[in-house]
């Protein structure tokens, strides 16, 4: 999902300061936007407003309040940021379950079942490597951060596995992704590395290698997507 892309790196940028980009913002935005545009069926959006009010957005509503939000976003907390775009994309896998049941009986529940939970397990993974991002760009991360980080990689793995179970030949499909994936096996010691949360000197550089690390891993995950969907479809 574009949305979970746009997340990821304006996250990265407001940690890191804006030194290093994986792509430019405006390119990111431009794609977001695109991808908006291409959605032939919008999904009710609702987005919580100051703590209390409630944003019911139709698409060109939505779209309008993206854009603003995209021109205050230095003005916001990383937690803010974090908290907005992950309210757009529950919104959005909510209207993916709903899709799923409407269709629960056309012969190919397993894959949309499968395809649901290794979207939200994309979704859970994209989360968890922000707070992880925040780990090697700040150099520890406060309580609810940590806990945030491993509740979201626990998920992220549970629900990957859940996949597993309603298609098995996904399984193979990750172990091909595990065996060629550069660094993969990164992924883990890195993990460990957060999940232990010592202090230590923050680093951009470290920041932007975990960044590109799990950039890569999602995109990795994001194929077998893409390849469920050819079943479906």
């Amino acid at each position: 999902m574009r949305m979970q892309l746009e997340r990821s790196e304006v996250a990265f940028n407001m940690f890191t300061n804006g030194s290093s980009k994986r792509i430019n913002l405006e390119a990111r935005y431009n794609l977001t936007d695109e991808a908006i545009r291409n959605m032939s069926d919008w999904p009710p959006v609702v987005l919580q407003y100051e703590t209390h009010k409630k944003l019911h957005l139709d698409k060109d509503t939505f779209q309008a309040n993206l854009t603003k939000f995209r021109q205050t976003v230095n003005e916001s907390t990383v937690m803010d940021v974090l908290g907005w775009y992950t309210s757009v994309n529950a919104a959005l896998l909510d209207h993916l379950t709903n899709q799923i049941k409407e269709n629960d009986n056309s012969g190919v529940w397993r894959y949309l079942l499968a395809f649901k939970n290794l979207l939200k397990s994309i979704e859970s993974t994209g989360i968890a490597s922000v707070y992880g991002v925040n780990y090697f760009g700040q150099g520890r991360l406060q309580l609810l951060s940590y806990i945030s980080f491993v509740t979201h990689s626990a998920l992220a793995n549970d629900l990957l596995n859940t996949a597993f179970n309603y298609v098995p030949q996904m399984k193979k499909e990750y172990q091909d992704l595990a065996a060629n994936m550069p660094n993969y096996g990164n992924i883990q010691l890195r993990n460990n590395i957060i999940l232990q949360n010592v202090q230590r000197n923050a680093s951009d550089l470290k920041a932007r290698e975990y960044f590109d690390l799990m950039a890569i891993y999602t995109d990795e995950l994001r194929k077998i997507q893409r390849s469920l969907r050819v079943i479906i479809q």
